[in-house]
């Protein structure tokens, strides 16, 4: 779970894409005495390389993250056949 707090006027828009793209799903969005506040599941993979949030919130943000739980590994069903000629 990640929580986002935020000024209003830079909590849409680019940082919200972002954590998109990072398939991140919006949980919470609630006004806050400061600003926003803004709740997101995201796989552990999406948190690799989020500073660059702060460069699209103007650096006006306040992030932090807690582990959830764990979710069950999509497998793809893909095979291969390999022949080889002699």
């Amino acid at each position: 779970m990640l929580s986002i707090d935020v000024e209003e006027e830079n909590s849409g828009g680019r940082a919200m894409e972002s954590l998109g793209q990072r398939k991140g799903t919006c949980r919470i969005w609630c006004r806050t005495v400061v600003g926003v506040r803004i709740e997101y599941r995201i796989p552990a993979r999406g948190l690799i390389g989020l500073q660059r949030v702060h460069e699209l919130d103007r650096g006006t943000g306040l992030m932090s993250h807690v582990f959830d739980d764990y979710a069950p590994v999509r497998r793809l069903r893909v095979s291969v056949s390999v022949a080889m000629a002699c």
